[in-house]
């Protein structure tokens, strides 16, 4: 969903590929994404999967919280949510308004490190990582503040440390993004919950 003239828009989006010399043989085409309406649609057939909501809250660019609240809260009153529901947020602001509207029916994640578009993402993953293994900042210590049912970071800044930490305290780790069969490997052998990958073909963890 996107902001305009200060109304949320949750109408579908076209994305147009173009062309990446680096990547020659990718395939060129404009793509429909589907609307949370039609995602919960197709999840009615598969009550056993999680449906994961990375809301992205940035400045004015997006809705804030309370509007993506309010939306949320309201088509899960009429449509069929599945069990499994998680709402990632940037902020403990962020998570508190979702908790206000839908209240405890969903696992509140805090994104660790939150990303903004005032930063290019490499740079906000470096200092990170460094926080990180400094022991300055660490993921468990963000979640509980927030009051967050779980974290979720990129392998470039979740060290192991710090998702056994989180997992021992009781709240799930997230991690992304692995996006190769070793990688999901190594990662499968950590403390953590969830792993998300771009490249869903590359199986489960056993």
């Amino acid at each position: 969903m996107k902001r305009r003239n200060g109304t949320i828009c949750p109408k579908k989006m076209i994305v147009i590929m173009v062309p990446d010399k680096n990547y020659s043989q990718a395939t060129i085409k404009a793509e429909k994404i589907m609307t949370l309406d039609e995602v919960l649609d197709e999840l009615r057939a598969a009550p056993e999967m999680a449906l994961y909501l990375d809301v992205k809250i940035d400045g004015n660019i997006t809705a804030s919280p309370q509007e993506y609240a309010k939306a949320i809260s309201r088509l899960m009153k009429s449509a069929r949510f599945p069990d499994r529901l998680y709402i990632e947020g940037p902020t403990p602001a962020s998570l508190s308004a979702y908790q206000s509207a839908i209240g405890r029916q969903f696992k509140a994640v805090l994104s660790y490190p939150p990303f903004s578009t005032e930063e290019p993402a490499f740079l906000t993953v470096i200092k990170a990582r460094l926080l990180t293994k400094l022991g300055i900042r660490n993921p468990f210590d963000e979640a509980d503040k927030a009051n967050a049912d779980a974290v979720a970071g990129p392998i470039q800044v979740i060290t192991w440390n710090a998702a056994k930490e989180v997992s021992d305290n009781n709240k799930e780790v997230i991690l992304f993004t692995p996006n190769t069969i070793q990688g999901l490997e190594r990662y499968c052998t950590w403390p953590v919950d969830m792993i998300l990958t771009d490249f869903p073909k590359l199986g489960h963890c056993p």
